[in-house]
């Protein structure tokens, strides 16, 4: 009798196949719905902004998130008020960049204002912070 087994398993190349078909049909899924993610990360994104050039800073408020609120003391009126401070006399900005780790993100924008009797826009480029709570991304500077 041989002191000899033979391998019962997979060999190490039947493993590699394996993994790589599996990897191969189900990176679309995951591709898929990170792209769901980014886009509706951008649409609340574009959504923040807009408040902020309409002046609607009550709508700003509930598009932040939990932690945010309780950092602002759940001050929604002196959150509003603070923002009004801001008298611009046109906003508009530019999402350069969304990137989405564990339901965390970083946006990267670019924001350009200009004020009353100015003609010059003044523009800096940031990295916010966004997260995803309840369903939804929220600001969570």
């Amino acid at each position: 009798m041989s002191k000899h087994r033979r391998n019962a398993g997979l060999t190490p190349f039947a493993l590699i196949v394996i993994s790589t078909v599996i990897c191969i049909i189900t990176s679309p899924l995951t591709l898929d719905a990170q792209t769901r993610s980014e886009k509706a990360l951008k649409a609340r994104v574009i959504q923040f902004y807009r408040h902020f050039s309409k002046g609607r800073y009550d709508l700003m408020w509930i598009m932040t998130s939990k932690g945010f609120k309780i950092r602002n003391d759940n001050d929604k009126n002196a959150y509003i008020a603070n923002l009004g401070k801001f008298q611009k006399e046109g906003f508009r900005f530019t999402l350069k960049r969304a990137a989405i780790v564990r339901g965390k993100a970083t946006v990267t924008l670019e924001k350009c204002v200009t004020f009353s009797r100015k003609v010059s826009w003044e523009c800096e480029t940031s990295d916010e912070p966004w997260i995803f709570e309840a369903g939804k991304w929220f600001f969570d500077q």
